[in-house]
């Protein structure tokens, strides 16, 4: 009776799982289409080995620090850059030294700088470190919670479970965004190589090889969106709210931020390691707005002097360009109101180069000139 009730189920199984199968099977064929089912380390060595100019740009997956970490210790940069979102745009050809790599991830944290170095074997360090430190880094109320503590080491899942992981976690995704036409079938069957993840494909955005990051097709419309608030004077759009007011709140420096930024310098500096450190601009509106604000005035104002005093401790340089306007750019030179462009960003460093030797020995200031003279447009200046 038991052999009969086995041999049933046995036969039966295939049928129930049919159903199951036939549903996964569009979101499997999408994931491997865009290379997104791929493990972590394949799409890495991918992304660094090709001749290509591969662009990475995952819609389901995580890009952050693990990804970062990962291709960094392939690139072996001289030069590194590390912050968030904001220092993104950096990019190789802003200098004349070719091993560069811009390490900047999404939700990173002062403490993540630290970690980051640490998992660099000895012998392959950068030579220098471009750190670009947000306002809200030092403020009472910044979360410091370490998020990006785990996301560098990666997720603990074996990289032979990985595709498993993201087909499951990700299946009801896959087919939303398509019901929602934000992709065709034809668009995936026309994927090269050079395109890793969703975003990548439909947008054309995503991380190049030096780690800066192309907003592809999607920065017309982010454009259009903080330009028609900033432009009618609400500087301040929704997903804004949360930076502007840890700013607005902030009265006083958390010493943990300063004690966490000190402790990365004395790393450096044992490593032998050269940092330039500024602030990451915001638009010249947005600083006139705080400058009305007696406590956020106080705070924007005194923290420089702060980061200045922790940077010549350890006998680094530190450049306050908190005002987008000091860079040289207008406000029409920024993303959003907190996200300075890459031209802004060009700007920024060509200033730097000005007073620094160290940089100054690693970019070509003339050729920058011209770079940013015949620059089409607000945002890019490649």
């Amino acid at each position: 009776m038991n052999r009969h009730l086995l041999s049933l189920f046995l036969v039966r199984l295939p049928l129930f799982l049919l159903p199951l199968a036939v549903l996964f099977l569009f979101p499997a064929v999408v994931l491997y289409r865009t290379h997104e089912i791929r493990p972590m380390e394949r799409i890495v060595s991918e992304y660094q080995s090709s001749s290509e100019d591969v662009l990475v740009g995952l819609a389901y997956r995580n890009t952050g620090g693990h990804f970062k970490q990962l291709a960094a210790l392939q690139v072996r940069p001289k030069i590194l850059v590390l912050g968030n979102s904001h220092t993104m745009p950096i990019r190789k050809e802003f200098f004349t030294e070719p091993q560069f790599f811009n390490a900047s991830a999404g939700n990173f944290r002062l403490p993540d700088a630290g970690d980051f170095l640490r998992r660099i074997p000895q012998g392959q360090e950068p030579e220098m470190v471009l750190l670009g430190l947000d306002a809200y880094f030092y403020m009472p109320r910044w979360p410091w919670e370490n998020p990006l503590a785990r996301d560098l080491a990666g997720d603990g899942t074996s990289s032979r479970f990985e595709p498993v992981t993201t087909l499951f976690g990700n299946w009801t995704k896959v087919y939303a965004d398509y019901f929602s036409g934000k992709y065709t079938l034809k668009t995936l069957f026309e994927n090269g190589a050079e395109k890793i993840g969703l975003k990548a494909v439909i947008e054309n955005s995503g991380f190049r090889k030096d780690g800066s990051y192309d907003y592809g097709q999607g920065v017309n419309r982010i454009t259009a969106e903080h330009l028609k608030d900033f432009e009618s004077g609400k500087p301040y759009e929704d997903k804004e709210k949360i930076d502007y007011a840890y700013v607005v709140e902030a009265e006083t420096f958390k010493q943990d931020g300063l004690m966490e930024l000190e402790a990365f310098l004395k790393l450096c500096r044992e490593k032998n390691i050269h940092v330039i450190g500024f602030t990451t601009p915001m638009r010249h509106v947005v600083m006139e707005k705080l400058d009305a604000i007696s406590r956020s005035r106080d705070y924007l104002h005194g923290l420089p002097i702060a980061l200045s005093a922790a940077f010549q401790a350890q006998g680094y340089e530190f450049y306050d360009f908190s005002d987008l306007q000091s860079t040289g750019a207008t406000d029409y030179e920024a993303f959003n109101d907190f996200h300075a462009s890459e031209k802004a960003y060009a700007r920024l460093l060509a200033r730097i180069a000005q007073e620094s030797p160290v940089l100054e020995r690693v970019m070509d200031a003339d050729a920058m000139g011209i770079r940013l003279q015949q620059s089409k447009g607000p945002l890019y200046a490649v």
